[in-house]
């Protein structure tokens, strides 16, 4: 059966690594992006303001210069207008017979309800093709500061410690960043719907060929050598947590810390993460 890669972060834990790394394989097709960034516009409450943000955009874009022929913004505005496009569009590449693998690795995906995932189930179940989640977890901490290392990086800021701090506290309290952050809630989510059928990994783990192996075994896919030198939206900062940073930032995070050693085991969880 045809299978469609559920993708469901978490954001900066190795998702783009693993886009790529499936991408490469000669009988994978993902589409015309890694992030789709559908499911979490449409059915996520906080949102839905970017949703109509970039629907305006996408009108802006016919409305101008770019040629519409092969353009991507309509996809974007006839899944909206019709989600059930979204799920044909990536039938339409299974239709290849030489492809057997797509999918969509949205990181934001790791907030989407039950409901949801289990309408994305039945969708592409009644076209014959098989949903297989990928969901990869890193220290919360670092996560985090990784995050926010990439802001500054994107902006072109190189942050004093002082601004990389008060950033790393005001993204762990806003509900945009604890839709991304919540592992307990994605984790039993995912496994109400899919149980077993799904990849968990974690990213102090994942470059290696245990691990890779691994998620071509479970996803049914021939394993192929990684290349574990590619590294992909690094972001230096010359700022380290001081311990009093570290332990504030756990505080916030401590149900999650909770949540994965009472899952994974506290001593294997005590191995990767502070």
């Amino acid at each position: 059966m045809k299978k469609f890669i559920l993708g469901m972060g978490a954001q900066k834990a190795g998702t783009t690594w693993v886009h790529d790394y499936l991408n490469d394989h000669d009988n994978s097709e993902f589409g015309f992006a890694k992030e789709y960034h559908f499911f979490d516009l449409y059915a996520i409450d906080s949102l839905k303001p970017k949703q109509k943000r970039l629907i305006s955009s996408s009108l802006r874009k016919l409305n101008g210069s770019e040629s519409i022929s092969e353009s991507t913004v309509l996809h974007k505005l006839a899944w909206f207008n019709d989600p059930s496009y979204y799920f044909s569009y990536f039938e339409n590449i299974l239709r290849n017979p030489e492809t057997a693998v797509t999918g969509d690795l949205t990181p934001t995906y790791s907030g989407l309800p039950a409901s949801v995932l289990n309408l994305i189930h039945k969708n592409f179940l009644d076209r014959g093709i098989e949903v297989w989640p990928i969901f990869l977890m890193r220290d919360p901490v670092d996560r985090l500061k990784s995050r926010v290392k990439m802001y500054f990086r994107k902006k072109r800021i190189t942050p004093s410690y002082e601004e990389e701090i008060k950033l790393m506290k005001k993204l762990c309290r806003s509900e945009e960043v604890k839709v991304r952050a919540s592992y307990s809630d994605t984790y039993k989510n995912m496994r109400e719907v899919y149980g077993e059928n799904c990849f968990v990994g974690f990213y102090e783990t994942l470059f290696s060929d245990a691990e890779t192996k691994r998620l071509c075994d479970i996803i049914g896919i021939n394993h192929h050598q990684p290349n574990f030198d590619r590294k992909l939206n690094v972001s230096d900062s010359p700022n380290i947590l001081s311990e009093n940073d570290i332990a504030y930032f756990k505080d916030i995070y401590a149900d999650q810390y909770a949540f994965a050693g009472r899952e994974f085991g506290s001593e294997f969880i005590g191995s990767i993460w502070r």
